[in-house]
């Protein structure tokens, strides 16, 4: 489980609909079908848009994009953050402090990072919890932490129209999964299927103390997805570092949201922190999860790297073909044949009639047609395990 700032996340995974198979998908958990995720299955956006549709799946064959991305996280200064927005936001305090303050202060505190998260530090959905009147919700560790609960909810709608009375626009879980905010069908094209590991030590009293990060943490977080486009690539730009997604004046994801450095006031804001006063903007006077990094990978399949693998067994084939064509006493000259696929499909069909036909008279065996099928060739490569397909989708 991905820990954001302290938070769990990942919680929402989507699950992927595999043909034929009983679905074990969890309550709540999204539905994908496998293309969004994998190159050349149904529902990749590539094999179903003609525009663009891929032509040849050659190395891309069942493969993903892996996005990789090194997030720095700055704890001690965000949980700074939380305190010091609820204290700004308190009536001018003429009392001294007490300890019965300061719980308040946290329980508020506790409050705000969640609807900021849109998750308790637990995993517990923020909408499980609203406000009533003056009194501040708190997290309930259990059904938090029961994946048969923690994920089954939508976004509330009032009179028809979006709210974000429970969980605010921006918050990082609406922003990266809106759910019900937006048609399926979307939310399934832009669906990725995520992990990261965390790094780094856990924040120290000293850090707590000097409300300062000393030692380097944050997380290491991978994603796939079929194509890049319609998955990091969108749920970054379009929805994350959108200020008018899913609303206008929603405001930035407080989490990974980023304004552009180049922009004239690059300073992020949201709307829907303040459950009492819904249309007033926060502003974030720094990031608190810093992409230090990242690169976009191809992640071939288990396919294709074992055709691959292959390859020897093809340029040994090659030798002895060419071998065979010189000693053989009929001639087939399969440095004729243009393309690559087509002269090993010859290599290897030269070979299996080597084999098969080994001991019988030159007179009887049948004239080699380039290109043609051969029963001896066909029960080589069912031997060796090679499909036709697997070779030359790697060197087509």
């Amino acid at each position: 489980m991905n820990i954001v700032i302290g938070y769990r996340d990942g919680i929402s995974q989507p699950y992927i609909n595999i043909e034929d198979e009983p679905s074990a998908a969890l309550p709540g958990q999204m539905v994908i079908n496998p293309g969004v995720l994998v190159q050349g299955k149904a529902g990749d956006p590539k094999a179903e848009d003609s525009a663009v549709q891929r032509p040849n799946y050659g190395l891309s064959r069942n493969g993903s994009i892996l996005v990789y991305r090194h997030l720095k996280q700055l704890v001690p200064e965000f949980d700074t953050f939380l305190h010091d927005t609820v204290v700004a936001s308190l009536p001018i305090i003429t009392h001294p402090q007490s300890a019965q303050l300061d719980d308040e202060i946290q329980k508020r505190a506790d409050y705000l990072g969640a609807r900021l998260v849109g998750r308790w530090k637990s995993g517990l959905p923020v909408v499980f919890t609203p406000k009533e009147g003056n009194d501040f919700p708190v997290d309930d560790r259990e059904t938090g932490s029961d994946p048969q609960r923690n994920n089954d909810f939508i976004f509330d709608k009032v009179n028809d129209q979006l709210d974000q009375s429970k969980c605010p626009f921006a918050a990082h879980i609406r922003k990266t999964t809106p759910r019900n905010d937006i048609p399926a069908a979307n939310g399934e094209r832009s669906a990725i299927l995520r992990a990261g590991i965390p790094y780094g030590p856990e924040v120290t009293p000293d850090e707590r103390q000097a409300k300062k990060t000393s030692y380097e943490r944050g997380l290491s977080f991978v994603c796939y997805q079929s194509a890049l486009s319609p998955g990091f690539v969108f749920m970054q730009k379009v929805w994350c570092n959108n200020q008018t997604f899913i609303v206008p004046k929603a405001g930035f994801d407080p989490i990974v949201g980023q304004a552009l450095k180049d922009t004239p006031n690059p300073t992020r804001f949201m709307t829907g922190w303040d459950a009492d006063k819904l249309e007033s903007d926060l502003t974030f006077s720094q990031e608190f999860v810093i992409s230090q990094g990242g690169e976009y990978f191809f992640s071939p399949s288990m396919t294709v790297l074992k055709a691959i693998s292959r390859l020897s067994q093809l340029a040994s084939l090659r030798h002895r073909a060419l071998e065979f064509e010189k000693t053989r006493p009929f001639e087939v000259n399969i440095r004729e044949v243009g393309e690559v696929s087509g002269v090993l499909w010859m290599f290897i069909t030269q070979e299996a009639r080597f084999e098969g036909y080994k001991g019988m008279d030159p007179a009887e065996i049948p004239q080699f047609e380039p290109g043609a099928r051969d029963v001896h060739a066909e029960r080589l490569l069912q031997e060796a395990g090679i499909k036709e397909y697997e070779f030359a989708a790697v060197l087509d």
